[in-house]
């Protein structure tokens, strides 16, 4: 959904993907697979500066539930990569829920 924003935005702007990409600072390839939906979790700084150049508040072309979603995704992903094991980074979890909830009473 990220790239649809991005593409409806710069049409209206009557910008060229390569005019965006310019004025943004990243690579026209970059900006093209996100508006083609082929890269779905652009960084945080791709979209501020897509964003800039658009002159919209990044919360217009990417939601903070999208974001979110791209965020949790980079933590799992990050947590497949690393040596720890499913049973590990649950019982990670389970033990950092149990501490904020005894934070909490």
């Amino acid at each position: 959904m990220i790239g649809v924003r991005i593409r409806r935005e710069r049409h209206e702007q009557a910008l060229t993907i390569a005019e965006l990409a310019e004025k943004a600072g990243i690579r026209e390839r970059t900006l093209r697979a996100v508006e083609e939906g082929e890269q779905h979790d652009p960084t945080r700084s791709e979209l501020e500066n897509v964003a800039a150049a658009l002159q919209v508040p990044v919360s217009s072309i990417a939601p903070a539930e999208e974001n979110l979603e791209a965020e949790w995704l980079d933590l799992v992903q990050t947590a497949m990569d690393s040596d720890i094991t499913k049973e590990e980074f649950r019982k990670y979890i389970l033990d950092e829920k149990e501490k904020r909830q005894k934070k909490e009473k």
